[in-house]
């Protein structure tokens, strides 16, 4: 079975727009049961550290940055991106 990684970056404290994007995508990972790896970390994280400068959230899919930072991303085309990369295109 091929999986997905896919991280959000998130600020701290909690912006609407990082809460409503970590929501949503939590609601999508359901649909594509057991095949999305997730994480979900603050920007204080030393992971994060080099994105600190960038508005957040901040989703990655396979390490590739799919949103405009700052912008939630629309979940009809994170979804068709997920699809993509699970087909390998």
């Amino acid at each position: 079975m091929s999986k997905v990684k896919l991280e959000i970056v998130i600020s701290d404290p909690v912006c609407t727009t990082s809460l409503v994007t970590s929501r949503n995508i939590k609601r999508m990972i359901k649909e594509f049961e057991g095949k999305i790896d997730f994480d979900e970390y603050s920007f204080r994280d030393p992971k994060a550290e080099k994105y600190r400068d960038l508005a957040m959230p901040l989703v990655f899919l396979n390490g590739k940055l799919i949103n405009e930072p700052g912008k939630k991303p629309k979940n009809k085309e994170m979804k068709q991106l997920i699809k993509e990369a699970l087909e390998g295109k």
